[in-house]
């Protein structure tokens, strides 16, 4: 797990936004690596779904309108929700920035 504060240029404005980001990284055994990234920016939630295999994949498309559903319910809006294939790292990595990071 790995949770930052980031800053990121706003394309409509000069000044710098600031957004919290939780990474999470997790082994499903038959399913393969699965990594979230969650962006919050005050009730703005984007969700974005990592796999490396494509059974993982479908399982993960399957369930993701309902955690967009009970995200909604939270009060949050939901401006990206979405999963695609991909490589997943070794490691979230030891970055300075981190707040707080945890290996199990």
């Amino acid at each position: 797990i790995l949770i930052e504060k980031r800053e990121a240029e706003r394309k409509d404005e000069q000044a710098k936004t600031t957004y919290w980001q939780l990474t999470m990284k997790f082994d499903l055994a038959q399913f393969g690596q699965l990594m979230a990234v969650a962006k919050l920016h005050h009730s703005d939630l984007q969700l974005q779904f990592y796999t490396d295999q494509p059974q993982a994949l479908k399982q993960t498309e399957k369930f993701l309108p309902l955690l967009t559903e009970r995200c909604m319910a939270q009060g949050l809006t939901i401006s990206k929700a979405q999963c695609q294939l991909g490589k997943i790292p070794e490691t979230l990595g030891n970055r300075r920035t981190s707040l707080i990071s945890t290996k199990a």
